[in-house]
């Protein structure tokens, strides 16, 4: 959910903790996407709050829980669609991880 209201919201939450958040958080990001990679963008989306941890950061996202949703959505390519959330998946690891 984006838009005025949540963004209020998130601003208020990270306030209380002192959290400051950056301007392009809350500006909407626009991209073109094959119609060939639509299916693994819909469920990497759907599979964003699965994602594996430790102590070290993020490590990528849980199987078990792609594996569900590919059922759940009836995915007809399973290989093929885990192969295009695989190239998301490292680069947003890589992100979630660097250090700045």
């Amino acid at each position: 959910m984006h838009g005025p209201a949540s963004d209020e919201n998130l601003l208020a939450d990270a306030a209380a903790f002192g959290v400051t958040i950056a301007d392009e958080v809350l500006r909407p990001v626009e991209c073109e996407v094959l119609q060939c990679n639509w299916p693994a963008v819909e469920i990497f989306v759907r599979a964003s709050t699965q994602w594996r941890t430790s102590m070290n950061g993020v490590y990528g996202l849980d199987y078990l829980a792609l594996e569900w949703l590919f059922r759940l959505y009836s995915v007809e390519d399973p290989a093929d669609v885990l192969e295009g959330i695989q190239v998301m998946e490292a680069e947003v690891v890589k992100r979630m991880n660097a250090k700045d």
